[in-house]
């Protein structure tokens, strides 16, 4: 095949105010499924919160299972309240660059998380 037979086409730009546009729709989209999930989270973590406190709050010795528990529970709060606040909250540069490496480290400790519950759930008997 000839290079002379393809052509291409190079599509302008958009215009900023149109990007514009189209970005802040993403982000209230985001904002709107974020705060749709971080309600249905919340809900959940108010149902089930009697039966943490007497199975868990109540229990006389710490375990590792008991540690985990917390662990997943509290972090999953804490990392949802950390993304609603970078999506909600407009931060200047400079604050900005000092909060920024909260996300990947969040990330990291989530996947920690998910590793380890993965491998616990493999290492179970089947019965």
């Amino acid at each position: 095949m000839s290079s002379a037979n393809l052509s291409f086409t190079v599509e302008e730009p958009l215009d900023l105010a149109v990007q514009r546009t189209a970005l802040e729709d993403s982000l209230s989209a985001s904002r709107t499924y974020l705060t749709a999930c971080f309600a249905v989270f919340g809900w959940d973590f108010i149902l089930t919160f009697p039966d943490e406190y007497n199975s868990m709050w109540k229990a006389q010795r710490w375990t590792p299972v008991r540690a985990a528990f917390f662990f997943n529970r509290y972090w999953s709060l804490l990392h949802f309240v950390i993304s609603m606040c970078f999506l909600w909250i407009e931060f200047q540069p400079k604050t900005c660059d000092k909060v920024h490496f909260l996300q990947p480290v969040a990330a990291i400790i989530l996947e920690l998380r998910v590793s380890i519950r993965r491998k616990s759930v493999g290492n179970v008997e089947p019965s």
